[in-house]
Order: structure tokens, then sequence, then C-alpha cells
């Protein structure tokens, strides 16, 4: 494994490991909340690790939704007061969205860079 896939996997298990720290058991379904703001910033993460490691950008959406799906139904499992909420899903694909977009910009740039200074 590659050190650019063990980072990209170092940060999947931590997204894990955050949504499985206990939490308020308080059900709050506000979008625009702090938490949300998390979810999406782990997934930009998520996405740009991921890309990074040379992961194609549909197979990063594919697993990333998947992902964020599978997390809210680990959370709604797990007897720490922590809950599945629709709105995290929707704050994580946001950020994974996002993440790709970037990713697809960096490297965009990259490659012009790279482009003018070998010619």
């Amino acid at each position: 494994m590659t050190a650019r896939r063990t980072l990209a996997a170092l940060w999947t298990l931590a997204v894990l490991v955050a949504c499985s720290i206990p939490g308020d058991a308080l059900r709050s379904f506000a979008i625009l909340t702090p938490d949300k703001l998390y979810h999406a910033l782990a997934f930009i993460g998520f996405a740009l690790v991921w890309r990074w490691a040379g992961v194609r950008p549909l197979a990063v959406l594919v697993s990333g939704i998947a992902f964020a799906v599978f997390i809210e139904v680990w959370q709604a499992t797990l007897p720490i007061g922590r809950f599945a909420d629709p709105y995290d899903t929707l704050a994580d694909i946001v950020g994974l969205l996002f993440g790709l977009w970037t990713a697809r910009v960096a490297q965009k740039a990259w490659d012009e860079r790279q482009q003018r200074t070998a010619g």
C-alpha cells in the first residue's frame, strides 16, 4: 500500500472513530449546525486524500456516499447517545462533492503548471 493510500485509509478510519464518540442524546435535526460543518469538512478531506491517493473520482464518489450512509447506520446502532441524521448524510455528500471539485481544480492547475515548466 502506498503512503498516499495509507493516509487516505487512516483519514477514513479517523472519520469513523470521530463519528463513534458519544454525543448529546438530544435529537436535533437543525440543518445548519457546527456538527454539519464537521461532517462536511470530514468528507472534503475524505475526497481529497482518496483522490490524492490516485483513486478515480467516480469510485471516490460512490464509496464516499456509501461510507456516509454507513456512518449514520453505525451511529444509530451504537449505545452512546448518537443517532442517525439524514442531514448529516447530506452534509457528508456536500463535502464529498466540494472535495472532488477542489481536487479536480488542483489537478488541473498542477497539470497546467507542469506543461508551462516543461515547455
